[in-house]
């Protein structure tokens, strides 16, 4: 009986080891997959999942960090970009009606 119970435990043990070892590679890929289109929150979402819960698997030299300030400087740089097409199209628009009420 206790062969089995050592069995038992050594089984889960194994299959909680295998469960964690690809915790980081799929965050962080999904990570990059999400910030490939666009989805710089969930992107840095996923970024910070893998920073936190996968301690187990994480390798020492990790790019979490720089993930996270890629995602987050892209976002930015797209918001920026953003602005300045709405405000050049408000200006064009502007332009546009005082030609017309010329």
């Amino acid at each position: 009986m206790k062969k089995i119970y050592l069995f038992l435990a050594l089984t889960a043990l194994a299959s909680a080891s295998l469960a964690a070892q690809g915790c980081y590679e799929t965050f962080r890929s999904e990570g990059i997959a999400l910030a490939r289109k666009q989805d710089y929150f969930n992107a840095i979402n996923r970024f910070w999942a893998a920073l936190i819960t996968c301690t187990a698997d994480t390798p020492r030299n990790h790019d979490l960090v720089d993930q996270i300030k890629d995602a987050q400087a892209r976002w930015v740089r797209d918001l920026e970009n953003s602005v300045q097409r709405e405000k050049k199209a408000y200006q064009e628009a502007v332009a546009a009606r005082e030609q017309a009420e010329r």
